[in-house]
């Protein structure tokens, strides 16, 4: 079984002249995706953060999700992504829940985790998603960091709707999260290089789980912010 990381390295490497992201009329190859989230993955490490170490995620489908989705995966970070529009409390709980060490926020989300760290004392970074954000990723080298990634890794840590009670997180390695995949598209039709997918929901909530396989198999994904 490979994991997450290896499998959509090998599809960057065989597909870097294809189209790979699509977002308003942004365009990126693989080899353009890969370099920003390799760029990402280094930004984290320089703030000290270490393999398998929980950052959470707040925004909307955009080009710099794709940015956070390859980043995490380039180095071996969990991801744990947020939900729009939950309440202040619920946001700090998910952070809390998980031990998130660093939070990546879009700016027109920010006021949704004002002051979060005041009341999170696992949070040390908020990385904020605002007009600096290309100049302050393009600082950072392009080396891959090539962690060593163990199948049974965590990948991501979602969470549940909370309706019995506080959110729950269901946290998928990187061997359930392959598997899932699979299981997602064994009804599809094959996917094949130069396939579309839309994303009209959010890449963190369910549509994500169409994203790798699309990168794996050398299609594009759309990143639309709403339907």
């Amino acid at each position: 079984m490979i994991n997450v990381r290896d499998a959509m390295r090998q599809a960057a490497k065989w597909h870097k002249n294809r189209l790979a992201i699509v977002s308003g009329d942004q365009r990126l190859t693989f080899e353009q995706a890969w370099d920003r989230g390799l760029r990402l993955a280094n930004a984290f490490a320089s703030l000290g953060l270490k393999p398998q170490d929980k950052i959470a995620v707040l925004e909307d489908n955009c080009l710099e999700a794709s940015d956070f989705l390859l980043g995490t995966a380039i180095g071996n970070y969990v991801r744990v992504p947020m939900y729009r529009k939950n309440a202040p409390e619920a946001h700090a709980h998910m952070i809390r829940n998980t031990g998130c060490r660093a939070l990546v926020v879009d700016k027109k989300c920010l006021h949704e985790v004002e002051g979060i760290k005041e009341v999170v004392d696992c949070l040390e970074h908020v990385i904020v998603r605002d007009e600096n954000y290309e100049a302050w990723l393009a600082t950072f080298d392009n080396t891959d960091p090539d962690p060593d990634i163990d199948i049974s890794d965590y990948y991501i840590i979602r969470h549940s709707g909370g309706t019995t009670g506080l959110p729950k997180g269901i946290a998928f390695t990187h061997n359930a999260w392959m598997n899932m995949e699979r299981d997602w598209t064994y009804r599809c039709p094959t996917i094949e290089a130069g396939d579309c997918a839309i994303h009209v929901a959010p890449i963190s909530h369910g549509s994500g789980f169409l994203f790798v396989p699309l990168w794996i198999m050398g299609g594009y994904n759309v990143l639309e912010p709403g339907f």
